[in-house]
């Protein structure tokens, strides 16, 4: 790998030689990056395309529901397991949404960490005060906020709620 000032990367120091300007890499060298996936909404560059042929690329997706409700107890141990179980059950079918190209962007475990986050310092804020701050970008496309509305009502979350749509029921 050529770095932007010239200088050459090199994993086998018998490469050397006598060259100048090689950098040669410690056998233990590990590098951890961090990258959204490429495209919209993000505008980022293909990671895997750009830097796959010189490192070894891993995708990491958002956990499954039991280890992301098992983080979640532990970013917020106040925050009631209903609530927790309503959140990871709403951000898991709109990631569902995002997959499958019918909304663009894909709400990420880092959503519902700060939503937990929140709730757990302001426990007298309502859930869906917090989960408004979230999705308040979104709600400026009709159609995305019906989307939104509907799989957060679908789950217990009463974001945008009406008088005429609020139903009383026994839980």
């Amino acid at each position: 790998m050529i770095l932007s000032d010239g200088r050459r990367l090199i994993a086998n120091p018998a490469s050397v030689r006598g060259r100048k300007n090689v950098i040669v890499i410690h056998p233990d060298f590990r590098m951890i990056v961090l990258a959204n996936r490429p495209g919209f909404p993000f505008l980022g560059n293909d990671f895997f395309g750009t830097l796959g042929d010189i490192f070894s690329c891993h995708a990491v997706d958002n956990p499954n529901p039991d280890s992301e409700l098992a983080m979640l107890r532990q970013y917020g141990p106040e925050v009631p397991e209903p609530v927790l179980q309503k959140l990871v059950a709403a951000f898991g079918e709109l990631r569902s949404l995002a997959d499958q190209g019918i909304i663009n962007y894909p709400y990420s475990t880092r959503e519902v960490v700060n939503i937990v986050k929140h709730l757990q310092k302001f426990p007298t804020e309502g859930l869906a005060n917090v989960v408004r701050n979230v999705f308040d970008f979104d709600s400026y496309n009709n159609e995305m906020r019906e989307i939104l509305i509907r799989i957060l009502h679908k789950h217990g979350i009463p974001i945008g709620a009406k008088p005429t749509s609020v139903l009383l029921a026994k839980e």
